[in-house]
């Protein structure tokens, strides 16, 4: 049996952007990519069509359009993981993570570190670059976690605890279930109650919310 193919639709504004991510994808024997969308609209119409395990965006501060395609494609393409090339500093970054983004990368990542992220997201797993991650929490995220942390209705126990790191180390139910021998169920049971606690729209941003309240270290 040979190794599965990962499909990957590419999407930036760019030309010169949309063909050097394609180059690096098509270099990777394991990746292919089945399309490239320059706008929101292609880009919509695209993932809908093509079913790509994966939507690779490279987006720069002018894309906005494209930004505010994230919601459209989590909704109408709900398999498509949707992984971001872009700055923490960038003003859609939150927003990519409620969306549902799984993943976020700085726009300097380079091949391998791209590969190795589409390869993640197709399997379910959560890529949070450390560059974008730290661009994210506050200035100070020591002195804010402790404050935030106190400011829960209710913490998180030990063992949504444990679940959380696992999450923040990329695996996703399957692999949290094995590791700490519990079921699938009690995986996303104990994920739907960190979430709420945290106010948390998505695992991703789970782990963002975790770390600017100092609950866990990236």
């Amino acid at each position: 049996m040979g190794t599965r193919v990962t499909t990957v639709l590419v999407a930036a504004a760019r030309p010169t952007a949309r063909a050097g991510l394609a180059a690096v994808l098509n270099a990777a024997p394991e990746v292919t990519v089945v399309g490239e969308a320059a706008g929101a609209r292609d880009l919509q119409a695209l993932a809908v069509s093509l079913h790509p395990d994966v939507v690779l965006l490279e987006l720069e501060h002018e894309d906005e359009e494209l930004a505010g395609a994230f919601r459209p494609i989590a909704e109408s393409a709900p398999d498509s993981a949707v992984l971001l090339l872009c700055d923490g500093g960038d003003p859609w970054a939150r927003e990519a993570l409620r969306a549902g983004a799984r993943g976020l990368l700085p726009r300097d990542a380079s091949e391998q570190e791209i590969i190795a992220a589409v390869a993640a997201a197709a399997a379910d797993l959560v890529v949070l670059h450390s560059a974008v991650a730290m661009a994210l929490l506050p200035a100070e995220p020591a002195a804010v976690g402790v404050a935030s942390a106190a400011a829960l209705i209710e913490p998180l126990t030990s063992r949504e605890l444990e679940v959380l790191r696992l999450v923040s180390e990329g695996l996703g139910n399957k692999g949290i279930s094995r590791r700490l021998g519990i079921s699938e169920h009690t995986v996303k049971f104990h994920m739907g109650s960190i979430m709420a606690k945290l106010g948390a729209a998505s695992r991703t941003e789970a782990v963002t919310q975790a770390a600017r309240r100092g609950l866990i270290m990236l």
